[in-house]
């Protein structure tokens, strides 16, 4: 019985992560007549940041939670006043591309920073996290990364 339980509240759950989700495309695409290709990844920073802040910081979960919200909020924002503000006379197609672009980008930097299994230290079994003290070795590599994203 207890494992049913458990199934129950697993597809509970991760149905109502989907509801917020499809809501989410339900609300911008009513405010701004666009469809944001690249909200699924906004998403799926917001579940890394808040597993890195969490796990590998050992942070608290409500504390991770309004972190990762205002890191993915701020990437947003950024998104918004750096790719989608600046073109003139927008036309739908264009600010479309604009998201998938950014999506493709977003996708890019996560697989960067979350991709492989890395420890903070040898012998360590906790995991590697880019807020965390591995991410002061691998600094110079990512920015280089990023630089290189950006410049393509």
């Amino acid at each position: 019985m207890s494992e049913f339980l458990q199934f129950l509240l697993t597809g509970i759950t991760t149905g109502a992560i989907y509801g917020l989700i499809a809501l989410g495309f339900n609300v911008l695409y009513n405010a701004t007549d666009l469809i944001n290709f690249a909200q699924g990844e906004f998403v799926m920073l917001g579940g890394l940041c808040f597993y890195s802040l969490g796990s590998a910081l050992g942070w608290p979960a409500a504390a991770a939670f309004a972190t990762a919200v205002c890191i993915v909020s701020l990437l947003g924002l950024l998104l918004e006043r750096v790719a989608l503000r600046p073109v003139k006379k927008p036309e739908p197609l264009t600010l479309i591309i604009i998201t998938v672009g950014a999506s493709i980008f977003l996708r890019g930097v996560a697989m960067r920073l979350w991709a492989r299994t890395r420890t903070a230290s040898r012998g360590s079994r906790r995991p590697w996290s880019p807020f965390g003290s591995g991410a002061r070795r691998s600094c110079p590599r990512a920015c280089g990364s990023w630089a290189s994203l950006s410049l393509s």
